[in-house]
């Protein structure tokens, strides 16, 4: 069983719990019910905040783009709702499948313009909210993913890794890459990524500071221009009649 997406017919609903076997049809249309009311929110651009675990979304989508994953959308994804209950909002679910991270290159990851993502990036607290956690790990990420590919090498499982390859190698005829060389790879794609990162994100700010800027500049411009009882703008005189509020004033 599943069901569409509003927002796109190519992305389908299916069931992880319930299993579509045990759903039983009301609960088919409860689901797909409140899905629904979320993605009319997105799609007409509501407080996002009242349906969604922003923070999830937000924390999900950028540790995609951190990761470089060119294959983290799709079937990919889940989300989590606890119940029907407005005090219970739509969250990401856990990140799946990584067998293409760390391939994207002077790009963002391929989910941060799919799913929900192309419409959630058009809402400013959304854009905000990314803005603020990239600025919150982007100075500890390093060292922690750093800290923990090391200690990964030095472990004993670190250890059984690496004997794996060497059997599979064998096994299979193929070129043996140690963990280490690996590890060495995912650290300077890290260093190259969080550079990258950093750049695009300072441009995503700057352009939506832009847009700020010339929409308060429009807002006032229109704000204060007078137009003539055909519709164009007024360009005579210092000293006019201005009507307000249903009443005349002369302006100067």
């Amino acid at each position: 069983m599943y069901f569409d997406s509003l927002i796109n017919s190519m992305f389908k609903f299916a069931f992880k719990y319930p299993d579509s076997e045990d759903l039983e049809e009301e609960q088919f249309n409860q689901v797909k019910s409140c899905v629904y009311e979320m993605e009319n929110y997105i799609i007409e651009g509501g407080n996002i905040y009242d349906k969604l675990d922003v923070n999830s979304f937000v924390s999900w989508v950028l540790a995609q783009d951190l990761l470089g994953n060119m294959d983290g959308w799709g079937s990919n994804i889940f989300i989590t709702k606890f119940n029907a209950l407005d005090d219970s909002k739509f969250m990401m679910g856990n990140m799946w499948d990584f067998d293409d991270i760390l391939l994207a290159q002077n790009r963002f990851s391929s989910c941060h313009n799919k799913f929900y993502f192309e419409k959630l990036f058009e809402d400013a607290s959304f854009k905000s909210d990314y803005f603020n956690l990239w600025e919150t790990v982007k100075h500890t990420f390093l060292d922690n993913i750093q800290d923990e590919l090391f200690n990964l090498l030095k472990s004993e499982l670190g250890a059984s890794i690496d004997e794996s390859r060497k059997h599979d190698s064998e096994r299979w005829n193929h070129n043996y890459t140690s963990l280490k060389e690996d590890v060495n790879d995912a650290i300077y794609y890290f260093q190259s990524r969080v550079v990258w990162l950093d750049n695009e994100i300072k441009k995503m700010e700057d352009e939506s500071q832009t847009v700020d800027i010339e929409q308060n500049y429009l807002n006032l411009y229109f704000k204060n221009i007078t137009y003539d009882l055909s519709g164009k703008i007024f360009r005579g005189m210092k000293s006019r009649v201005v009507v307000k509020d249903g009443k005349k004033y002369l302006s100067h």
